[in-house]
């Protein structure tokens, strides 16, 4: 087996077990440090942000401004939203990171 070796997610590793912290979209959504938040893009119900602890290169998150747990209690403008900024970001990808 093969361990992904991951040294800048310490920081996330080291936090479990301790009282969770605000929604990441939440806070997004809330404040105004878009740079400080990794928040790519902001449209009227959604966000894009770069993940803090990636995996991979490019990895991007697409999340409603609303709070909600499941897509099915995200409104028909939501749903269509979070799609039309999916299908936005697959195509702006280089090629060699669209696998």
């Amino acid at each position: 087996m093969d361990y992904l070796w991951t040294p800048w997610r310490f920081q996330y590793i080291s936090a479990a077990g301790q009282p969770s912290q605000d929604c990441p979209f939440c806070k997004a959504t809330r404040e105004n440090s878009d740079r400080d938040l990794l928040v790519v893009h902001r449209t009227g119900t959604s966000l894009i942000m770069l993940n803090r602890f990636p995996y991979s290169t490019g990895h991007v998150m697409i999340a409603p401004c609303r709070h909600i747990a499941l897509l099915e209690e995200a409104s028909p403008c939501e749903l269509q939203e979070i799609i039309e900024l999916t299908a936005r970001c697959q195509k702006s990808a280089p090629r060699n990171l669209q696998a």
